[in-house]
């Protein structure tokens, strides 16, 4: 029990632990559509549960927000994580062709250039009938 005191001292690590572990799901599972209906949600539930918490039923319903903000602060990590995997950075070359390619090795910053090596996955061919 006293293992957990440190919580209670520190409270900007109860609010990070759910957003890391938000951010580690949402490096292997996607929640799409349904992830931002649920974030919707769950901010609309911690509203309303942050109202609560100034009434006469602040002791018997104050668990509400804790447990809305933690979910909130989940599912916020894991959503922000699976829409920067999902981005996609489609430069323009003028044929109008895109180019599918994995990041091999980090970025070099060179004189007055960048280096990246990459393995190229597949081509789209834009077709201008």
């Amino acid at each position: 029990m006293e293992s957990f005191l440190f919580l209670h001292k520190m409270p900007f690590v109860r609010l990070l632990f759910p957003l890391l572990l938000g951010i580690v799901y949402g490096m292997y599972f996607s929640f799409g559509k349904v992830g931002l209906f649920l974030l919707d949600l769950l901010g609309v539930a911690l509203f309303f549960s942050f109202i609560l918490s100034f009434t006469k039923l602040k002791y018997r319903l104050g668990w509400m927000f804790g447990f809305s903000l933690t979910c909130f602060l989940f599912l916020l990590g894991a959503i922000l994580i699976d829409k920067e995997k999902t981005a996609l950075w489609m430069p323009e070359n003028g044929s109008g062709d895109i180019f599918l390619s994995e990041i091999v090795s980090a970025p070099e910053e060179r004189k007055s250039s960048m280096k990246c090596l990459v393995t190229l996955q597949k081509v789209d061919q834009k077709n201008d009938l």
